[in-house]
């Protein structure tokens, strides 16, 4: 694990990654099935720092740890959209209530004074 002040220092010395390198990982991970489900990091260090292809980094790649949100994400805004749209709805409602009682509390009454 890097600590702060090497990562700091690969960071300054990290230059922009062209996308043709950017597409020939992608098409290198389909030959490594470790690769699978996880996420990667591509960057270009100077000439003759790293390694100089990507077989040798792609071997190492195990798949995140991290779990992320599949269904249970879905189902959780599925669940706030319904609540927001009652909730937005009702205040809407009341706010058309309101707007209707203050219009009709302005206007003459018909017949007179």
């Amino acid at each position: 694990k890097l600590g702060r002040r090497a990562v700091q220092q690969l960071v300054e010395q990290v230059s922009s990654i062209p996308h043709e390198s950017v597409a020939q990982l992608c098409v290198r991970c389909f030959d490594y099935p470790n690769a699978a489900r996880s996420t990667l990091c591509a960057m270009t260090a100077p000439g003759g720092e790293g390694a100089s292809s990507w077989e040798p980094l792609l071997s190492k790649v195990s798949a995140d740890r991290r779990k992320f949100p599949g269904d249970e994400l879905f189902k959780s805004h599925e669940f706030a959209v319904s609540v927001g749209g009652v909730l937005l709805a009702s205040f809407a409602v009341g706010f058309l209530v309101g707007a209707f009682s203050l219009i009709r509390s302005l206007l003459p009454s018909p017949g007179g004074i």
